[in-house]
């Protein structure tokens, strides 16, 4: 499912989680939504970490080291602060929505595991 880091090429995937979504939590500011939905894809599309690039270790001279940001992990860990300042909500909103972004994620994971699965078994055929 994973199209490359460019948002747009998402957008069947963005409209149905928004569909799924605004069913979900009827009572959410559609904008929020949107806002989640827009979060959840950035970090689904881009989770690396921002100083290793994903690959775990940075090399200093001639040392291999496990990268210090992400401790080897290859994940950058997105902050309530950071999620905050890029959804444009305040932060008590931000940590309010933490369990409906994690749904989104969770959503976006199981789609992605789907269609490698059904990938598989194209190319086995």
């Amino acid at each position: 499912m994973r199209y490359g880091l460019s948002e747009p090429a998402y957008e069947t995937v963005r409209v149905g989680l928004l569909a799924r979504a605004t069913s979900r939590w009827p009572n959410l500011e559609y904008d929020n939504v949107v806002r989640l939905i827009s979060q959840a894809l950035k970090e689904f599309i881009d989770p690396a970490c921002r100083v290793c690039r994903g690959v775990g270790e940075i090399i200093t001279d001639k040392l291999r080291v496990t990268c210090p940001t992400c401790n080897g992990s290859k994940l950058h860990r997105y902050s309530d602060s950071e999620r905050s300042h890029r959804m444009e909500l305040s932060y008590g909103l931000t940590k309010l929505y933490a369990k409906k972004l994690q749904w989104l994620a969770d959503s976006l994971n199981k789609a992605d595991r789907l269609a490698g699965a059904g990938m598989s078994v194209q190319l086995e055929r």
